[in-house]
């Protein structure tokens, strides 16, 4: 995966929010939403998707390093975190 620092203009970082579908990984296909950190209405667009996605039951972490190798459970917003990947719920089978 490439890295995720990305420019969209001159010193504007770009955020990412990357939700993976049930059963799978990351690939080219999951949904990806990116935001301009300088944007009040897409910071706020980008927070009311991670709260919306939190009561859905994903779990969020916070990636870093160039290839996500590094982070952290997110339990809440964070702002500064400049990639997030959601995982949908893992559901248990039927006991036997």
């Amino acid at each position: 995966m490439q890295e995720m620092s990305i420019l969209l203009g001159p010193g504007i970082p770009q955020f990412l929010i990357e939700i993976l579908p049930p059963g799978t990984t990351i690939t080219p296909g999951d949904t990806r939403i990116i935001w301009d950190s300088t944007r009040p209405d897409e910071v706020d667009a980008a927070r009311s998707t991670f709260d919306k996605l939190i009561a859905k039951g994903y779990t969020a972490f916070r990636a870093e390093g160039r290839d996500g190798e590094q982070g952290a459970r997110l339990h809440q917003w964070d702002p500064k975190a400049e990639r997030i990947i959601f995982i949908p719920r893992i559901q248990g089978g039927a006991r036997w």
